[in-house]
């Protein structure tokens, strides 16, 4: 189908939703385009566009894991100087804050109200039949699939995670007149979120395709049953059920008397008809021959018979159609097909993918995802080597001693593809292999072809201040990162406040708000390192995100300030609650005035504050609960700025085999040192 978008003049607007006060815009004007969340990609260049600055918090869904709680409000100043053409929707706290009242202006009294009347006016005013896709492995694929089936007026949306809101941008922008079927891959990542897609889109037909201890621990999702009890909710409104029941769970699901029922658990249910998916048509030949992809097309199949496409095209369209979204694809290797799988390592996945019905398989691991949303544990994918007869994995695999099993070899190089029988099909996995790249490379498989990623979080020193500076906060280290930039993928955020990052809108910053920044930067920017960096400061911002948000990566650690020269031994008075601003303005004055400390007197209001918060904080107790292979701290014997003597001192012997010193090396070791410092960090890059 063509893609189009809806378009929704000024005087409809004032229809749909409640409006206060209209602001420098034209009666006659029209909006082709409705922007509710930065990660629509769509182009929009020389479009009419309407933005809601949204907020997002745990009342109205924060997003599950891909959309973070956030509050675009605070941030309308930055949009109107970045889009000065947009027509921006406010409510009173957006508008109070705004500065530029020479922009467009719809002032609502509620922007996600407003947002919910606009995708309700939509949805009731469209005619169009909903296929609602669910289960824990393979909707995606499933979901293209039945869009390829129906080819014609299909809408199918797609995003990494299909959210509330995210439904409600899609659907207000492009659900149009010419959708006559809607297709969805119905994700869980709240336990409301099924019941939600299946009470607002009431689906014709509803499909759950497998259940696996997926997102166990998220949202109190304690077991597969949880996960069962939420996903039948699918088949809470729909006429039609298409169920795998070779699926051990699914298999307990059974209708009855306007009912269906999954051990002592029941709801209503419209289904007027129910279909097993677990066995193919003949007639069908999966893109690839394994039991996900059998029970993927039959799904498809099925949905094109209900909706009385000829089972001729059905076929025919199902015979050419392969995966969609870089699932899985198959490429050419050394003269050789591989099936390659370039999505996210997961244990659930992996059972799935390799659980196939070829005479001879061999399977290749080049890389597992190291910076999944969930903590996975690869030793379990042991279990699914025996359906080869052959495991090889790359040596640079992490955790590789908890792979080796009778049927493993090591490997360093992609060679052996030469040597392996033509009859034999070769299942290769790399791991988030397109988060990495936009597409299939050879050479990107290749071991020693691919840079390392390393994320640098800088230190604090004041002449970085982005008030002091309109440069990146690596400038006066430059020499340092051009030699990294040698050999690794580097990404180089400035903290908020410093280089080119402006200062948020809060009174000051804590080491968990840096923390959250490093989050929210790696996320948006698709950019999951390896190693993360950090320098000084940087080094506490590190080892603070590492315990705050799990991650599977490695820390180089250079000066890192991990511990104050406060003497705990002191005994200091508290300061009464009500005394302590006068206590405080007191300091200030003294810190600027008398010991004219630069961080203080150079310093903004933000700045200031941020600094009195995190100029005593300490995390060298974090480094008591990281595995000690996984990071490296660097010090010059000589840094008088953040004490490394007195931290060895205070470290166990596993932690001080972890410090290294550059001899007659201070703070500055990455202008003074640089040599060595390359030297020392390529060693344990090399080294693991």
């Amino acid at each position: 189908m063509k893609k189009a978008t809806n378009t929704i003049s000024l005087g409809k607007l004032k229809e749909i939703i409640n409006i206060v006060k209209i602001k420098n815009i034209n009666d006659d004007e029209v909006f082709d385009f409705i922007k509710i969340l930065e990660i629509q990609k769509e182009n929009i260049n020389n479009k009419s566009v309407l933005f809601f600055p949204i907020y997002l918090d745990s009342s109205d869904d924060g997003g599950g894991w891909y959309i973070n709680k956030h509050d675009y409000r605070l941030e309308i100043n930055e949009y109107v100087k970045k889009y000065p053409s947009y027509t921006y929707v406010l409510d009173k706290k957006a508008y109070q804050l705004l500065k530029n009242h020479n922009v467009k202006i719809i002032l609502v009294d509620n922007i996600m109200k407003s947002i919910d009347l606009l995708f309700n006016y939509f949805l009731k005013i469209r005619s169009f039949k909903t296929i609602l896709v669910t289960g824990s492995v393979g909707k995606t694929t499933t979901a293209g699939l039945i869009e390829n089936v129906i080819k014609d007026n299909v809408l199918r949306i797609y995003s990494k995670r299909i959210t509330p809101i995210i439904l409600k941008s899609q659907i207000i922008n492009k659900l149009t007149e010419n959708v006559n079927y809607f297709v969805m891959e119905a994700s869980m990542y709240y336990k409301h979120h099924i019941k939600y897609f299946s009470d607002t889109l009431k689906p014709y037909i509803s499909a759950c395709i497998n259940i696996a201890p997926e997102h166990l621990g998220i949202d109190d999702i304690k077991d597969v049953c949880d996960i069962v009890k939420c996903k039948m909710r699918v088949f809470e409104f729909a006429e039609h059920a298409l169920i795998n029941y070779s699926d051990e769970e699914l298999s307990k699901l059974y209708f009855k008397n306007g009912k269906i029922f999954y051990q002592k658990s029941k709801i209503d249910s419209k289904v007027k008809k129910v279909y097993d998916i677990s066995k193919i048509n003949e007639k069908i030949k999966p893109y690839i021959n394994t039991k996900l992809s059998k029970i993927q097309y039959q799904t498809a199949f099925q949905v094109g018979i209900i909706l009385e496409i000829p089972e001729e095209k059905i076929i025919e369209r199902l015979n050419k159609a392969i995966p969609v979204e870089n699932r899985i694809n198959k490429q050419i290797v050394y003269g050789k097909e591989i099936i390659f799988d370039g999505d996210v390592s997961g244990v659930a996945r992996f059972s799935n993918f390799t659980d196939h019905f070829y005479k001879r398989a061999v399977l290749v691991i080049r890389d597992l995802t190291h910076e999944g949303e969930e903590k996975e544990d690869y030793s379990k994918i042991k279990n699914f080597f025996n359906r080869f007869e052959k495991v090889y994995l790359f040596n640079e695999i992490e955790n590789i001693d908890d792979l080796i099993s009778e049927n493993t070899e090591i490997v360093c190089s992609n060679e052996f593809i030469k040597y392996i029988d033509s009859e034999i099909k070769i299942f290769y996995h790399y791991g988030s292999y397109f988060r990495k790249f936009k597409d299939f490379d050879l050479n990107n498989l290749e071991m020693g072809n691919v840079k390392k990623k390393i994320l640098l979080i800088h230190g604090w020193n004041y002449e970085n201040y982005n008030n002091y500076i309109d440069t990146n906060a690596w400038s006066n280290r430059s020499k340092f990162v051009a030699a990294l930039e040698e050999k690794y993928e580097i990404r180089k955020p400035d903290l908020p406040g410093f280089g080119l990052e402006k200062e948020p809108n809060k009174k000051f910053y804590t080491v968990d708000d840096y923390a959250k920044f490093i989050n929210d930067y790696i996320t948006n920017n698709n950019f999951y390192p390896d190693y993360i960096l950090g320098y000084s400061f940087g080094g506490a911002v590190a080892v603070t995100y590492y315990m705050n948000y799990n991650y599977n990566g490695k820390l180089i650690l250079i000066s890192p300030a991990l511990i104050r020269n406060s003497d705990k031994s002191k005994k200091y008075i508290k300061t009464p609650k009500f005394l302590k601003p006068i206590r405080n303005y007191i300091r200030d004055l003294y810190l600027i005035y008398k010991v004219k400390v630069p961080e203080m007197v150079y310093g903004t209001k933000f700045l200031k504050a941020t600094y009195q918060s995190i100029v005593r904080i300490e995390t060298m107790e974090y480094l008591q609960q990281i595995k000690k292979e996984k990071f490296i701290i660097i010090y010059g014997d000589q840094d008088d700025m953040v004490n490394p003597h007195r931290l060895y001192e205070l470290s166990d012997e596993d932690i001080k085999k972890r410090i290294r010193f550059i001899k007659n090396g201070g703070h500055d070791i990455a202008n003074t040192h640089t040599e060595q410092l390359i030297d020392i960090i390529d060693e344990f890059v090399n080294s693991n």
